[in-house]
Parts: structure tokens; sequence; C-alpha cells
């Protein structure tokens, strides 16, 4: 089997069906499988997936168990060489997947590489980042990236080759069974986020490469799978940053949860003020400054396990049923 693919899903059912009805082109001539974890989806995606992908295995879980523990369900399943961990807000074009699975068999040393990702009218989106670190994380990442290009690539730097970079954006992630086996799976600390950023940081401590590959352009319809639970999300996203920096940056995550807090201080405040100003007219504004003062009141009440898209109790969901 020369490749699995796995995506996690959590309701979004026509998504879905959209980004897999893309996958029989992308990987064009390759021995490839499909396997679908689903998170407790409401909307029928199960179902829906195996009328019309009947070679697809489904993984049904009961509830959410998050992406990092429910991709590591879907990677123990997969028997491919290769094994891409795809969101299900792509859309691929054809041969994407076996331009990426021949690039990583031709290069060993390799632990993961990524697409370009880009927008439906194909302006670039971020498809890498740095190393998180304080500065990126209290500053503004969009200014350092303007301002130090060389420190802090970014999508706007135009790339025609593949090109080594700390981490991948996850929305498209391939990798080889080998380095799995070699660097282990996703760590299940992070429920949601910060997973691909670990697994990629483990990768290079062990000598192995990421590359970003802009020769292939896959279509991510950014934000749209977390849409309707945006607060909760951002809640997670600091959740799932506390725990990267106690766990790689141990003596900087003390700052981190001190400075932290003003900034989202600082961000209430501003997109509150433009959203007086434009008389609550201007959606960003408001939608901003609902996530910047749900993200304070969370680190007020001292980081609840109850708010955010984790469970209040981590619990091992019931025991998944699988199906073709």
């Amino acid at each position: 089997m020369d490749l699995s693919v796995v995506v996690v899903t959590l309701n979004g059912r026509d998504m879905t069906l959209a980004c897999l009805d893309t996958l029989e082109a992308a990987a064009a001539g390759l021995a490839w499988e499909l396997v679908v974890v689903d998170n407790g989806s409401e909307d029928g995606t199960p179902a829906a997936v195996r009328a019309r992908h009947p070679r697809a295995r489904v993984i049904e879980n009961g509830a959410n168990r998050g992406y990092g523990p429910a991709a590591n369900q879907g990677l123990r399943e997969a028997g491919g060489r290769n094994v891409a961990l795809l969101n299900n807000d792509t859309r691929l074009p054809p041969a994407a997947l076996r331009t990426l699975a021949e690039f990583l068999d031709a290069r060993p040393d390799v632990a993961a590489v990524g697409p370009q990702l880009v927008h439906e009218d194909g302006r670039a989106q971020h498809s890498f980042d740095v190393e998180p670190s304080l500065a990126t994380e209290v500053l503004n990442k969009s200014l350092l990236r303007r301002l130090m290009p060389a420190r802090f690539p970014s999508r706007l730097q135009e790339r025609r080759e593949p090109v080594d970079v700390p981490n991948l954006v996850g929305a498209c992630f391939v990798m080889p069974r080998a380095a799995v086996a070699d660097i282990g799976e996703f760590d299940e600390t992070f429920f949601y986020l910060y997973e691909e950023t670990d697994w990629c940081r483990r990768a290079r401590a062990a000598g192995r490469r990421v590359v970003l590959h802009p020769g292939v352009r896959i279509t991510h319809l950014q934000g749209r799978t977390r849409e309707r639970m945006r607060v909760r999300a951002r809640i997670e996203h600091a959740r799932s940053l506390f725990a990267y920096f106690r766990k790689h940056h141990p003596a900087q995550h003390a700052i981190l949860r001190v400075v932290y807090p003003v900034k989202s201080l600082v961000a209430t405040v501003a997109w509150g003020v433009a959203t007086v100003v434009t008389l609550g007219l201007w959606a960003r504004a408001r939608r901003r400054a609902a996530e910047a003062a749900a993200v304070l009141a969370w680190q007020i009440l001292l980081c609840p396990r109850g708010l955010g898209l984790a469970p209040a109790v981590r619990t091992e969901a019931p025991c998944p049923a699988t199906s073709r």
C-alpha cells in the first residue's frame, strides 16, 4: 500500500464529502486507502461517507476526543507506506497526493511534507510557521513578518522550490510510516491545535527534515470547520499554547502566563472600541472583541477545563465502531 489518507471529522457532512470526492484524482497512480475518524458528528457524516465512499474505513467515536487523539486512531489503522493527514475543509487538485508521496519516497530524511495552501481565489495562505516564542505570541506576528522576514518567514515571500521549515500547518500533512514509528504519535496533551507543531519539533530534534512543497497547491477553506465555535476554539488555542510552552519552553512559560492576560485585555479594549466606533457594523471587530474577552475571562477564572472545546474531565471515549 503506497498511501493511507486519514481524515478526522466532526460534523461538516457536505464539506467532508466534497473533500473526499477529490481524493481519487489526487492519489491517481497510487495504491491507497481512506480512513475517516468521526468525533461524534450529529449531522449524519459517517453514514454519508459510507454511502458515497464505500471503500472508506469509518471509525465512529461516541464523543469529541480531540484532533490529536482521533488522528492517532487513524494512524494506527493506516497500512500505507506514507500517511496523509487531511482536513475535511481542503480540496485537492489532481496528482497532489501522488506528488507529495513520491517526494517522501525519494527523500528518507524528510519526516513530513506539506503543500502550499491557498484560498479559493488562489491567494496564498500561511502554510508553515516559525517556532513559537514569546515574541511571536505576545507581539504582533504580522508586523514581525513584515519587519524581519528573514527571522519570521511567511507566505509573504514567494517560493518556487521545496524548502525546509520549522513546522507545517496541518491541513495537509504527509508523513512516512517509518517516521511515525521513529518519532511517535501525536502528543494527546494537545486536544486541538499545536499537535503538529509539537510533532514537527520532535522530528527536527531527531535529525529529520520538515519541508514545504510549494509546487503542490491545495485549496483550504480556512476557518470554516470552526466557524460556529470560534470563541471556544480561541480558548482552546490558548490552552494548547500554554501546554506547548510548558513542555518545550518551561522557563518562558511563567512569563507567558503573566503577559498573555495583558495581551488579551489590550485586544478586548481595542476591538471593543472599534466595535463602538463603527456602531457594531464591522463584523470582524465584533467577533474579535468577543474572542479576546472570552480568552481574558477564561484566564481570570484560572483556565477551567470546562470552557473551550475539551471536555471538563478527560475520559476515554467508548470503544469506537469501525466499518467499511
